[in-house]
């Protein structure tokens, strides 16, 4: 018998399933989580769209733009500072 996904490991095997194969008891463990938690299936959801823009981002970008070291370590700072 497949125990019951904690919330915690849901979001953990949904962003796996991005790198990897899930086994079949991992993916049928998700499966049965995400059909009973709204909270897991909107997480899964937002984390395939990032990806998804993400790489199209990756995609459109110009290779001929590029940060300056003021810049990116401004944006360092500001992330920093942040956390």
């Amino acid at each position: 018998m497949i125990a019951m996904l904690s919330c915690e490991r849901a979001a953990a095997l949904s962003s796996e399933s991005m790198e990897r194969r899930l086994t079949l008891r991992e993916r049928f463990a998700l499966r049965v989580h995400l059909a009973m938690c709204k909270l897991c299936r909107r997480f899964t959801r937002q984390i395939h769209f990032l990806r998804l823009a993400g790489a199209k981002a990756q995609a459109h970008a110009r290779e001929d733009v590029c940060l300056d070291q003021d810049a990116k370590e401004r944006i360092r700072r500001r992330i920093r500072s942040s956390l």
